[in-house]
């Protein structure tokens, strides 16, 4: 076939029909993969940015999980995500349409939530009556039927009016006895016993009988200084010698029973331990002799605490030490508590 010239197929109509249809599905395919793409790492970089504020403001695992719904239900664009955490007058009505939206399973967290995402600019500090209650604040109600969230609307004198949600009037009934439970940060939660006095469809009126309980979601400390005595707390120390830890003023021992007795002061005081600083040490080495010790601690009420715990050298305090509680009856840590409270109370962070 040598000598023959090549004659190219022509394309029919048909043909470059195909063919167009073809490449421009493809570039349809491949323009509309990339706006996808595009909008889901906006959509991706948006939520990271709301994540990252969730950290700040220590939201636990749960909360997380609510706020991740609340985003993906939001339906806002990039932009619009992006000026939700600059706008908190924005996030705030977002998120309490939100609620309203939803049937929520855990009251008492999504009060704890709206307090960390929407902190107001000062401290609402220790609820100690009614009067510590602020018009806006978001607490849970208990009633005999279940709990449900709900936000204070009204307050006049012992009365508070409670906007409800995802509640009907047939889940009460006047003269019930309920209990309200708000939250502060760094201090925990407060529950305050009362009666509906009315109920409509969508709010009830609720009337305090005085009664303010503090629930203690969080651990407290405050700065208060009290006496102490230190013990080893161990079978093995050996009680035929005589050993002397502290002396009065003309240098005799104060302590010859055999048992080692460290004088100490309490400097700051939790429900969890405290943190001491140690007077006249005679053995340094005996700190390190011992795994477990007690400890005796004498109140302003004149009760003594008794506790059982491990000590360790502060790694924040120098030269002081932390005795965290292991073993403590539960009426010692109450009258612990109650000592904290007296004292402006902080979150603990004793290291």
């Amino acid at each position: 076939m040598l000598g023959v010239d090549y004659v190219w197929p022509e394309l029919s109509y048909q043909s470059l029909k195909i063919l167009f249809i073809t490449f421009f599905t493809g570039f349809v395919v491949f323009f509309l993969f990339g706006l996808y793409n595009n909008f889901y790492k906006r959509q991706e970089r948006a939520w990271n940015d709301l994540l990252n504020f969730a950290y700040s403001q220590n939201l636990n695992t749960g909360e997380i999980k609510i706020l991740q719904k609340f985003f993906k239900q939001l339906g806002f664009t990039y932009h619009q995500n992006f000026q939700l955490l600059r706008d908190q007058a924005l996030f705030k009505e977002k998120f309490q349409e939100f609620l309203e939206r939803q049937h929520v399973e855990n009251p008492e967290q999504c009060v704890q939530l709206v307090d960390k995402l929407f902190p107001t600019g000062k401290s609402l500090g220790q609820i100690t009556s009614i009067y510590d209650i602020q018009v806006g604040e978001y607490c849970s109600v208990n009633f005999a039927s279940g709990v449900y969230l709900g936000q204070v609307v009204k307050k006049s004198g012992d009365y508070l009016t409670i906007r409800m949600f995802d509640w009907g009037p047939e889940e009460t009934s006047r003269k019930e006895e309920i209990i309200l439970y708000f939250y502060r940060i760094d201090l925990g939660g407060f529950l305050l016993s009362g009666t509906v006095e009315k109920s409509k469809p969508s709010s009830i009126l609720f009337l305090h009988d005085g009664t303010v309980e503090m629930r203690g979601d969080e651990h407290l400390m405050a700065e208060v200084r009290r006496p102490a005595i230190l013990k080893p707390n161990d079978i093995y120390f050996e009680t035929k010698s005589m050993v002397a830890l502290s002396f009065d003023e003309e240098g005799n021992p104060t302590n010859t029973s055999g048992v080692p007795e460290i004088s100490c002061v309490i400097e700051y005081l939790s429900d969890q331990g405290v943190l001491l600083q140690i007077r006249d040490l005679y053995d340094p080495s005996l700190l390190r002799r011992y795994d477990e010790w007690k400890i005796e601690i004498g109140l302003d009420t004149e009760q003594l605490i008794e506790a059982e715990g491990i000590l360790m050298p502060s790694k924040t305090y120098g030269g002081k030490y932390l005795f965290k509680f292991t073993t403590i009856s539960g009426n010692d840590r109450k009258a612990i508590f109650a000592e904290v409270m007296k004292h402006k109370p902080t979150k603990a962070r004793l290291s």
